[in-house]
């Protein structure tokens, strides 16, 4: 999961930086509007992929409880199926 999933906006100089959890630049924008959109895409792309994580890490626990395999197995039993989707 992404910390927190939380990004914001700061000025510096005359750029409006979108800035994640930890402090780590995302990008800067010219106008605050442009930076506010991105911290809406940002938000959005950690929710699918906290939604994601989720739903493989249940693949896995059903694939480690199905074929009695450790997890590292049922995670490459994952990921094998998924890279053919």
């Amino acid at each position: 999961m992404i910390a927190g999933n939380e990004f914001r906006v700061e000025l510096i100089g005359n750029q409006f930086r979108v800035v994640d959890a930890v402090g780590e630049e995302v990008g800067a924008y010219t106008t605050e509007d442009a930076a506010k959109e991105a911290v809406e895409r940002c938000e959005k792309d950690a929710a699918m992929l906290d939604t994601a994580e989720v739903l493989v890490n249940i693949a896995v626990k059903t694939h480690m409880l199905a074929h009695r395999v450790d997890r590292e197995t049922g995670r490459h039993w994952v990921r094998c199926a998924a890279e053919i989707l």
